[in-house]
């Protein structure tokens, strides 16, 4: 089974994370468009908490599992909110996404929510072999 990427280093290390406050209708808006926006780009895995949503750095699959995954990945672009989000709110507990990106420079947006501060805030990292590849981004 293949493993996700290692993008353990800031692509942009002075660069201030990006806050998405939980009770701003105009920052959840942004921070669902932010996800959809994404997800339905080329994004290959989604991680919440550690467990993997879909991940498409794997290449054998059952046809089943292709089929689930892409619903998934399809009710997550539709609908960020209900899919994902709401859980997270209903529980209020602290949460980190990973949303893994392909293509000619491969890295990973990260959004973690703060349950206390009732914040989401979002940074990207990338791969030392993509840094090592192209130089930081």
């Amino acid at each position: 089974m293949a493993s996700l990427p290692i993008c353990n280093i800031p692509k942009t290390p002075e660069a201030p994370k990006t806050s998405f406050r939980r009770r701003s209708e105009k920052d959840y808006a942004a921070l669902s468009k932010l996800i959809k926006e994404y997800v339905g780009a080329d994004c290959w895995a989604f991680v919440v908490n550690g467990e993997i949503i879909f991940n498409s750095y794997i290449e054998k699959k059952t046809y089943k599992d292709k089929l689930v995954e892409r619903g998934l990945r399809n009710q997550i672009i539709d609908n960020p909110h209900a899919t994902i989000l709401v859980e997270i709110n209903r529980k209020d507990e602290n949460v980190s996404i990973e949303i893994y990106m392909f293509g000619t420079h491969p890295f990973m947006l990260q959004i973690t929510y703060d349950a206390e501060e009732q914040t989401y805030y979002t940074e990207e990292f990338a791969s030392d072999a993509h840094n090592k590849m192209y130089g930081s981004s």
